[in-house]
C-alpha cells in the first residue's frame, strides 16, 4: 500500500515527505510540536512521531502502536502488550491445521544453548496460557484438581520434535489424597521407566532446604520424593514476596534410589493462591482486587521475550473485547515506560492504570 500521512491539514504520501525538499521542510516545521502527524492506513488515524538524524527528518510509529496499523502499511509492527509469544523465530511455534501446536523445544533442556528453540520456562508459560491459568472468569474453581486436569488436556495438543505429544514426556500429578497415596509416585515411576528424552514434571513448590552440595526440593502433592538441586538452579526458589506461591517444571534424572530424583533443569513461575501468575506482590494484590469486583481479566506471559519488550500487567476482559491495565507507583520497574506507552494507547481505546502507591488500589 501507498502510506499517507495527515500532517499540516493535508495528507501526503509518506515518500515524498521523505525523499523530497518540500516533504523534509513541512516535517522540519512540524518537528517537536504537540499536534503528532498520523498515518491514514486507518479511519481512525494512527498517530506517529517526527524524528531527526543530523538534518534528515524521518516519521516512527510511537511505542505500542505497531499492530494498530493495518498489515500491510509499511508502520505495522507485531507489537502485543498481552503475550511475549510473538519473540521467537519463525518455526519455533506452529499452528497446524488441525488445531495442534508444532513446537521446537531440546531433547534436554540442559543442553538448549543458541539453538532456534524454546526455553523451559518458555513452555511453561505455554502450558499455562493454552491451559487458560493465566486467565480468571468469576465463579471459577481454582483447585489444584481442576488446574491439573486442564495442563494434562494443554499437553495432550502440542506436539514436539519427533511428532509426539508432551503429555508423553510430561507428568502433572493428580491432587493428593489419602486414599491413593502412592497414585502419584506410579505415575512418575512410569513416566521415569520409559526412557524418554528429558521427562518433565510440572507440580506447585511446597519448600525447599538447602544442603552443602545441593538443595532437596519438596513438591505438593508428591510427599515422600526428594528433587535435589544443582547451586546454578537454587536462586529461582527464592520468591519476590512472601505471599507468593510457585509453580515449577523440572527436567528429571532418576537418582541412586527410587525416592531421590536429579533435576536436570527447572524454571519456576511465581503465583497467587489462585495459581494466577503474578511476578511480585502488587501484581497479586490487583489480582485480588479485580476477583473482588466479579471483573474477568488476564495476567499477559513473557515467555522468552527479552525483559525491553513492554507488556501489560493485565488485559481486563470486557464485552467488546480485552483492554489493557498498567500497575505503577513511585518504586515500581517500567512506571514511566507504562505511563507513556497508556498516554499513547487511550487515544484509541480504554487502558486502566493501577497506582500501588494509592492507600486504596484505584484507576
Amino acid at each position: 500500500m501507498v502510506q499517507r500521512i495527515f500532517i499540516g491539514g493535508a495528507a501526503h504520501e509518506a515518500k515524498w515527505l521523505l525523499d523530497t525538499r518540500a516533504g523534509q521542510d513541512l516535517l522540519s516545521r512540524h518537528y517537536g510540536q504537540e499536534a503528532l502527524p498520523q498515518c491514514l492506513c486507518s479511519d481512525r488515524g494512527i498517530e506517529m512521531s517526527i524524528r531527526r538524524t543530523n538534518n534528515f527528518f524521518f516519521l516512527a510509529r510511537l511505542a505500542g502502536t505497531g499492530n494498530l496499523h493495518e498489515h500491510d502499511c509499511p508502520s505495522y509492527g507485531q507489537e502485543n502488550y498481552f503475550s511475549g509469544l510473538s519473540c521467537y523465530p519463525s518455526g519455533v511455534v506452529q499452528e497446524t491445521p488441525e488445531g495442534r501446536t508444532l513446537l521446537q523445544i531440546p531433547p534436554s533442556f540442559a543442553t538448549l544453548g543458541a539453538m532456534n528453540a524454546m526455553s523451559l520456562r518458555g513452555l511453561l508459560h505455554l502450558l499455562i496460557a493454552e491451559a487458560a491459568i493465566n486467565q480468571w472468569l468469576p465463579d471459577e474453581e481454582r483447585t489444584w484438581a481442576r488446574i491439573s486436569h486442564r495442563l494434562r488436556s494443554a499437553a495432550m495438543f502440542i506436539d514436539t520434535p519427533d511428532g509426539q505429544p508432551l503429555s508423553e514426556r510430561l507428568c502433572v500429578p493428580d491432587a493428593y489424597t489419602r486414599d491413593a497415596p502412592s497414585q502419584n509416585h506410579e505415575t512418575l515411576k512410569a513416566l521415569l521407566c520409559h526412557n524418554l528424552p528429558g521427562p518433565l514434571l510440572i507440580a506447585p513448590i511446597k519448600g525447599c532446604e538447602s544442603g552443602p552440595k545441593a538443595t532437596r526440593l519438596m513438591l505438593k502433592h508428591l510427599p515422600g520424593i526428594r528433587f535435589w538441586l544443582p547451586a546454578a538452579h537454587a536462586a529461582q526458589l527464592t520468591p519476590p514476596a512472601t505471599p507468593l506461591f510457585g509453580l515449577a517444571i523440572l527436567e528429571l534424572q532418576s537418582g541412586s534410589q527410587s525416592a531421590n530424583l536429579n533435576v536436570r533443569h527447572m524454571a519456576v513461575l511465581w503465583t497467587d493462591r489462585c495459581y494466577t501468575p503474578c511476578p511480585d506482590e502488587a501484581i497479586a494484590r490487583v489480582a485480588e482486587q479485580l476477583r473482588k469486583t466479579q471483573q474477568a481479566f488476564l495476567t499477559p506471559l513473557r515467555f522468552d521475550a527479552n525483559e525491553s519488550h513492554l507488556l501489560a500487567d493485565f488485559a481486563l476482559l470486557r464485552d467488546h473485547g480485552a483492554e489493557p491495565a498498567f500497575v505503577v507507583g513511585s518504586d515500581y520497574p517500567d512506571s514511566r515506560a507504562k505511563k507513556a506507552l497508556a498516554t499513547v494507547l487511550r487515544r484509541y481505546f480504554p487502558v486502566s492504570i493501577f497506582d500501588v502507591d494509592a492507600t486504596a488500589l484505584s484507576t
